[in-house]
């Protein structure tokens, strides 16, 4: 690639810095990562600021050995990547332009930047601050390593304690200056914003209300989650032992526990660790708040929400929120005012586009079915003291006068923060804000691709199957030659099931109504291919010949009873006769059910009682099936006889998920806790026989974010190779803003 005629390197436009010569692009100095093809594509526009750079000459230079065909689909899927990494739109672009039947566009300015020598270089996290702040004495990411000495947390991995130390060093480091300004000032109301740089992913966070300590949901390298918390002003950080999988934490009133949602329950533990008590099943836990009169709301099932003391006990619906389990409606992320009586929720469509007006914030109460909107959003909301609102509006966090007593907004609504990271697939904006004035929140695209890897037993890498995405629940075929698998669309947030044949890296399309399709599964000899969709605004199933190319798809099976907004296939017996699938329609608790497909086509429960039991899969005889359940408080193995009744067998001892046979069934294998591939041999019979589980090696599998992602692995019918979906390479570590004192600027123009 040549350098620009100017023989400069470094190039900026927008928020971001290109250095061509490295082949690294930043944004306000912290480094995005950007695969070859989408950088080259982006060095071409700059060379041809406000020029077309046609699709000819992308060809030419970049792809010139391939066909059309992969030209097609190699260039639309760079575009993508780039657009991005730049958190640009093709709608709305900000940067890259789409000229019709002709090219691209580079839109923006571009400036040539001074260079900078090597050795005042300081690596991929630079800029700790925010430029319209400054902050005297602050200490850089680099000047850190005596403090890290000095600190002393649990061990999750070296790297990810190394990491999180750092960041906790930082975050003290800024909010106890910020802090100690702000009191020295004592009457100076004036908002101070700055980032801390992090090495570490987050997929949530939560500020206690008094501001004095950060939750966060940490996703380490190897997979998985685990909560650990940030003492505000301190030196601590700390991972809270037992919180594996955790997901969306919420504070107690007074601030003393976090409650947050893990194996299909709702737990809490004390902000300062200890043991994790269990309060109720949450079998799709979607955001939560806990009134000083010890209740507890949360979303609970993706549908409805939920009431429960905070002490323990049974989940009862709150009035209004009656159980609706055929809809694409989803109620979520619950917030208390301050009379401990209304609540504020959020309300999406996930059957229509998320940016739809029909999307909002509401107001309810405890003790009455009546429902308010008051605003539209497609996110949670945050109600601060004196009487802010906090939404999200077309991706900015906006804020605007509410009066908790009449239940109104007042006035017009202003911006505080642009570009807060948005997770389409849960609807969920990643911010928080304590009554103190302090709000904690992350930038970025929203976008979490994954990648379809090959790997052995040994854990080597065999190679990838197709482009980065947003892959989920992949399925190989009875045969072995092809794949299917879900992929979201980041743009449109639309989920399409998409096959692969193993000897061509682009796939093919195989669902394409604008609703839902996702969870495939091939029937026993690979002719056909059953999905779960929600068009109509009605969950069912849907099937057809896995070889049309058609775009119109057979009628829907007839179930017998329509579907939850939380259903599932699992698998399909191998004689075709039963469909095994998930579903919410007893209790509070996902539960296997099972189809006969003859005439009669009346489902039922698959097991008694009263714990969740999903993920099944047929034994390769069809006599067995291995599911995991969270009767012991986590998710565990076992193994059942179909169509029973008989004795079940444990298999994993120490938390296990997702269980796959081996075609000739000697072997069952199950994902750790820890995100490893297990192996148990088995001796088939009239009972069985099983061996101690065996790890076989780490994987980086992509931890799900949403319901509906099932499955993140299958193996091949010898059990010599696994097909994962693993994190794609990081896109660039997001820093945390941290804005301190944010309603100050109430001069600020409105936004209209």
């Amino acid at each position: 690639m040549d350098v620009p005629t100017n023989g400069r390197r470094r190039l900026g436009f927008g928020l971001f810095e290109a250095d061509l010569l490295k082949r690294e692009l930043y944004r306000r100095g912290v480094l995005v990562h950007v695969q070859d093809k989408p950088f080259q594509i982006l060095a071409l526009l700059l060379e041809h600021p406000g020029e077309v750079v046609t699709r000819e000459e992308l060809q030419k230079k970049l792809w010139s050995g391939d066909t059309f065909v992969e030209f097609d689909e190699g260039l639309n899927t760079a575009i993508r990547k780039l657009r991005h990494a730049l958190g640009d739109s093709p709608d709305n672009p900000t940067f890259i332009e789409t000229v019709p039947r002709q090219g691209y566009r580079l839109i923006a300015s571009v400036r040539v930047l001074n260079e900078i020598p090597a050795d005042e270089e300081t690596g991929s996290h630079r800029a700790v601050l925010d430029r319209s702040i400054v902050l005297p004495g602050a200490e850089s990411h680099r000047d850190l390593s005596d403090a890290d000495q000095h600190l002393t947390i649990p061990s999750l991995t070296r790297r990810t304690t190394r990491l999180l130390v750092t960041v906790a060093v930082l975050f003290a480091l800024c909010l106890g200056f910020g802090v100690g300004y702000l009191r020295r000032s004592r009457g100076s109301q004036r908002t101070m914003h700055f980032a801390v740089p992090l090495s570490v992913a987050v997929r949530d966070l939560a500020l206690s209300h008094q501001g004095h300590t950060l939750a966060l949901v940490v996703v380490p390298r190897q997979g998985g989650t685990a909560l650990w918390t940030i003492e505000v002003g301190g030196s601590a950080a700390r991972q809270l032992e037992n919180t594996e999988s955790a997901s969306y934490p919420f504070w107690s009133p007074d601030d003393r526990f976090i409650a947050f949602f893990a194996d299909g329950k709702l737990k809490k533990i004390a902000a300062s660790g200890g043991p994790v008590q269990v309060i109720c099943d949450a079998p799709i836990g979607r955001g939560g708040t806990w009134n000083r009169d010890d209740v507890i709301l949360f979303g609970g099932s993706g549908v409805d929400i939920r009431r429960v003391s905070a002490a323990g006990g049974q989940a009862t619906l709150v009035p209004g929120f009656e159980h609706k389990v055929a809809t694409t409606m989803s109620n979520r992320w619950p917030v208390f005012l301050p009379d401990g009586k209304h609540f504020l929720y959020t309300s999406v469509n996930f059957g229509a586009d998320l940016r739809s007006k029909a999307n909002g914030i509401y107001v309810a109460s405890l003790d009455s079915a009546e429902r308010r909107r008051i605003v539209g959003s497609n996110a949670n909301a945050a109600y601060v003291p004196p009487g802010y609102l906090l939404f999200l509006h077309d991706g900015t966090l906006m804020a605007q006068r509410f009066d908790p007593d009449r239940l109104q907004l007042a006035g017009e609504a202003f911006a505080v923060a642009n570009e807060v990271e948005y997770l389409s697939s849960v609807a969920r904006a990643l911010f928080s804000v304590s009554m103190n004035g302090t709000m904690v929140y992350q930038r970025g695209s929203g976008a979490t691709f994954s990648q379809l890897e090959w790997i052995d037993r040994e854990g080597k890498p065999l190679g990838i199957l197709g482009a980065p995405a947003r892959y989920a629940n992949p399925r190989l075929s009875p045969s072995g030659m092809r794949v299917a698998a879900d992929i979201d669309d980041p743009e449109s947030s639309n989920t399409d099931i998409w096959v692969f044949g193993l000897n061509h890296q682009a796939p093919l399309r195989f669902t394409f109504d604008p609703a839902q399709d996702e969870a495939p599964l091939w029937s026993h000899d690979g002719k056909r291919i059953l999905w779960l969709s929600d068009r109509g605004g009605k969950t069912r199933l849907y099937v057809k010949d896995s070889n049309a190319a058609t775009i119109q798809e057979s009628p829907t099976l007839q179930v017998g009873v329509e579907l939850s907004f939380a259903s599932a296939p699992s698998d399909w017996a191998p004689d075709g006769r039963s469909l095994l699938y998930t579903d919410l329609q007893e209790g509070d608790a996902l539960h296997l059910w099972v189809l006969p497909t003859n005439v009669d086509r009346k489902p039922y429960r698959f097991l008694p009682g009263a714990s969740a039991d999903i993920e099944g899969q047929f034994s390769p005889d069809g006599h067995w099936i291995a599911y995991a359940s969270n009767e012991s408080g986590r998710w565990e193995v076992y193994v059942a006889p179909f169509p029973g009744p008989g004795g079940r067998y444990q298999v994993s001892t120490d938390g296990g998920q997702q269980p796959r046979w081996r075609r000739d069934g000697r072997e069952l294998f199950f994902l750790s806790r820890d995100r490893k591939v297990m192996v148990a041999s088995v001796k088939m019979g009239s009972t069985l026989d099983f061996n101690a589980p065996m790890p076989l090696f780490q994987t980086l599998a992509h931890e799900p974010i949403t319901a509906e992602e099932f499955f993140t692995y299958d193996v091949s019918a010898d059990g010599q190779k696994f097909l994962v979906n693993t994190n794609a390479e990081s896109v660039g570590l997001r820093p945390l803003d941290i804005v301190l004192n944010w309603a100050s600027p109430l001069s600020s123009p409105p936004v209209k």
